[in-house]
């Protein structure tokens, strides 16, 4: 069932709406309009609440079963401009509206004077170009997306104009620049042998008889390459936990929640549309590199010398977890949509519960003027109990959930993936993610000591320290608040986990239904035959 064009025509307020608001907020003038609220934040807030408003209307249009299709300008494929909608992507651009304006208030709470200044716009160009990530119905359309990503990405990555900031960020650009170059030529092979860059039509051409042997497999792997690299899968990682730990707490709770997952999306998306073959007989190498994943992110959190450094490297972890649901999909025939379904539910977990850990750990790292929080022989070396319980309680329950552990939505999403790895009787691969599972829950709870436990720092007057250790000027509850609704949101997904694997099955079905999402986007019959 396909929507009228009216009512699709709103797809294009993904996009149009954080453009709109990024632009006026850089047209107008700066003054503030209350102790903490300023124009530039209130065009923030204001378009975060829009994109939420957008993103709930598209839900509930989408777990009906209907694919939204917009076709702009009304220029059919293959050549048009599309954008697609289903309940995959819906989901995706749900939880991203939510991390947003969860991070808005955090942002409005915790950023100086000089930081702010670009924030605000800098990140609504960010939230435009995931929200056009999760919608490209084109490959052409998806790299602009992507590029928009990056350029905006690097900006905020390097601001405060720190060293390590501009160190980090020169390592973030010039993969992410890398996997630009890969995924360019992967476009470049698509145009040049198809004649088309749409998504649906590539499906139609590449089941067409006569093509070279090469071109399936070919453009399948410089598509894995470019997105492998920007979800930081194993071996192409490396950037992320050097440049993430780097940034300002806020940008690192909103990256966290959001950069890694475009990568995975498109992943999720393109795989099984157009290459199940290469999905089911590279599925060795895939699972050896999500296994790889898993150890690389847990050993390097428990070697972290900071919070956030830590966390960061638990990111390589999660991604892991996340591509071995891809990888399992592929076993054989009939399971993938099954093996997609626990993938997809720990995708969203990972996406709300990593924000809002990285929240937490960003607060703690503002409050005691320092990430290095490793416990002692006597206990913790930050003390924060004292000061901060509401913050210990929220750090304590995101921990908890990033580990697995019930009634939380990471231990719904784990508990399908181990459950898919028992059934494909992939004992290594469950080996290893189990260990990581509880190695994961040792290194938050030991963050969690050295921040929270032991004696209690002084407060941050103005003069001289008078203590063992002198806190910063503080937050409110702005802070807490964004941490607390995510927690929440995960408990949610958690103790609701049927309709969580409702949405999930029903997600994981739209991926794999080919001939459907060809329907939708009106190219089956007349156009097969386009672009020889």
């Amino acid at each position: 069932m396909t929507a009228s064009a009216n009512l699709a025509n709103l797809l294009a307020l993904f996009a149009i709406a954080p453009l709109c608001a990024a632009g006026g907020s850089l047209l107008i003038p700066r003054f503030q309009l209350l102790p903490r609220l300023h124009t530039h934040s209130l065009a923030a807030l204001l378009a975060g609440v829009v994109n939420l408003i957008l993103a709930l209307w598209l839900m509930a249009w989408t777990v009906q079963g209907t694919h939204l299709v917009l076709h702009v300008g009304g220029h059919h494929g293959p050549f048009g401009i599309v954008l697609v909608a289903d309940v995959f992507s819906a989901l995706l651009l749900l939880l991203t509206a939510v991390i947003y304006l969860g991070a808005v208030p955090f942002a409005i709470d915790v950023l100086d004077q000089r930081d702010r200044m670009g924030f605000y716009p800098l990140s609504l160009f960010l939230l435009m170009g995931v929200n056009g990530t999760f919608l490209a119905g084109d490959l052409f359309n998806l790299y602009v997306f992507f590029e928009i990503l990056v350029i905006t990405s690097f900006v905020l990555v390097t601001l405060g104009g720190q060293r390590d900031q501009i160190r980090g960020g020169l390592r973030f650009v010039v993969l992410n620049l890398l996997g630009s170059m890969v995924f360019l030529g992967a476009v470049a092979v698509a145009y040049g042998t198809l004649g088309t860059l749409n998504i649906a039509h590539i499906a139609v051409l590449l089941r067409q008889p006569g093509l070279p042997a090469w071109l399936a497999p070919m453009m399948a792997g410089l598509l894995f390459v470019a997105f492998a690299g920007k979800s930081a899968l194993f071996p192409l990682h490396f950037w992320l936990p050097c440049s993430y730990h780097t940034t300002h707490p806020v940008v690192n709770a909103l990256f966290g929640g959001l950069l890694t997952k475009v990568g995975l999306y498109s992943l999720f998306r393109l795989f099984p549309l157009l290459f199940p073959e290469q999905l089911a007989s590279w599925q060795p190498a895939f699972l050896t590199l999500a296994g790889a994943s898993m150890v690389v992110g847990t050993l390097g959190g428990l070697s972290g010398d900071t919070i956030r450094r830590a966390l960061s490297f638990q990111i390589v972890s999660h991604i892991g977890f996340i591509f071995a649901g891809l990888a399992l999909a592929g076993a054989r025939n009939g399971v993938l949509a099954v093996g997609l379904a626990p993938a997809i539910l720990y995708l969203a977990h990972h996406m709300v519960v990593k924000t809002a850990v990285l929240m937490a750990g960003g607060a703690v790292e503002l409050e005691l003027r320092t990430g290095r929080v490793v416990p002692g022989p006597d206990g913790g070396t930050g003390g924060l109990l004292a000061h901060r319980r509401w913050l210990a309680i929220w750090f304590f329950l995101t921990a908890l959930s990033l580990a697995g552990i019930p009634p939380f939505s990471g231990f719904t999403g784990k508990l399908g993936l181990l459950h898919l790895m028992v059934s494909m009787e992939q004992w290594p691969l469950l080996a290893v993610a189990v260990l990581s599972s509880f190695v994961t829950l040792y290194m938050i709870m030991r963050l969690w000591q050295g921040a929270f436990w032991g004696s209690s720092p002084v407060r941050h007057e103005g003069g001289p320290a008078t203590g063992p250790a002198r806190l910063g000027p503080g937050f409110g509850m702005l802070t807490l608040t964004p941490i607390a609704v995510l927690v929440g949101c995960s408990l949610l997904m958690g103790v609701f986990g049927e309709s969580a694997w409702s949405v999930a099955n029903q997600a994981a079905a739209t991926l794999t239904d080919v001939e459907t999402y060809i329907d939708s986007v009106a190219l089956a019959g007349h156009l097969a035959d386009v672009g020889h």
